[in-house]
């Protein structure tokens, strides 16, 4: 990490890997949910630049900061995330909307003293004091560099674009558990991919709280890619042996759950025989009730005993 953190890192291009493989579906199409460098992927002109050339979406941008083809910023991802967490976790955790409100309220009373001090100091046009409006004026860009504000339809871009991922997202979970059902070889893997999925996060959700796995999410979407697709050749054996130990065991535990519905069915259905045969002579009454009340003989009884 420390090479990444100096000079420039080399760029790193998504390594392409086969569809079956485990740890390279770990690694393509990953759907960022991080909003980095917004100011400079998205522009109110719709995307592009001054010059008319194509300027990157909140795609690219996010799988830029994941295979830190500029290391600064995407270091500077990981360490907001991880001071971040540090302040929301413990006896002494920070309420995180309320330490956002307070950056804001930093921001803006910094910059409005900023551009106060700048204009007054031109009003009076004193020469001796022309460095501390360059100084003013440096320091409001920094702080517009380091704490954006975006505008309408950066925002809007924005939105759309993260809802086109929220979408994708949603698409391919709901196109997983619907596979997962199919009585065919695809819906083999997907139900055991999809079981697989749902245990881990039964148990992490049991494990660790909601600000924790959003951070390990951060974490693994940042460090992750770069990393696999910098060792892919001593990964992908690891996970292939992975994968050939637990076949057999997989095989097993189906077969076991199998065995258990079949058991449960036939459970079932002798506790069903048996309701069934306590409920027959109970329904045999109600019925034999039913024909006297409907007979002609009771209708004409009633009505002897009203007249």
């Amino acid at each position: 990490m420390s090479a990444t953190m100096g000079l420039k890192a080399e760029a790193v291009p998504p390594t392409p890997a086969p569809a079956d493989h485990t740890a390279a579906r770990l690694s393509e199409d990953i759907p960022g949910g991080l909003g980095a460098k917004a100011q400079r992927a998205w522009t109110p002109d719709g995307g592009r630049g001054p010059a008319g050339g194509h300027r990157e979406s909140l795609r690219e941008s996010l799988r830029e900061l994941q295979t830190w083809d500029q290391p600064f910023q995407s270091a500077g991802v990981v360490g907001v995330a991880t001071l971040l967490f540090y302040l929301t976790q413990g006896p002494d955790a920070v309420c995180l909307p309320a330490l956002g409100c307070l950056v804001l309220l930093g921001r803006v009373l910094l910059v409005a003293g900023a551009r106060a001090g700048m204009t007054k100091i031109e009003r009076e046009n004193k020469d001796k004091l022309k460095s501390v409006s360059s100084l003013l004026g440096n320091l409001v860009m920094v702080v517009d560099s380091a704490l954006p504000i975006p505008d309408k339809s950066t925002v809007s871009k924005f939105i759309r674009e993260a809802g086109e991922l929220v979408e994708s997202l949603a698409n391919r979970v709901c196109a997983a558990v619907n596979a997962a059902s199919e009585p065919s070889d695809e819906g083999h893997a997907a139900l055991k991919s999809v079981s697989g999925h749902l245990v881990g996060l039964v148990l992490s959700f049991y494990l660790f709280s909601v600000w924790t796995l959003l951070y390990f999410y951060v974490m693994y979407q940042m460090l992750w890619p770069v990393v696999y697709s910098r060792h892919k050749d001593r990964i992908d054996p690891i996970f292939a042996k992975i994968n050939k130990e637990l076949d057999p065991l997989l095989v097993k535990a189906k077969a076991a759950a199998g065995k258990a519905i079949a058991v449960a069915g036939e459970k079932a259905a002798v506790v069903a025989h048996a309701l069934l045969d306590k409920l027959k002579p109970l329904a045999e009454k109600v019925q034999s009730a039913a024909s006297k009340v409907a007979s002609p003989s009771h209708a004409a009884k009633k009505e002897s005993k009203s007249e």
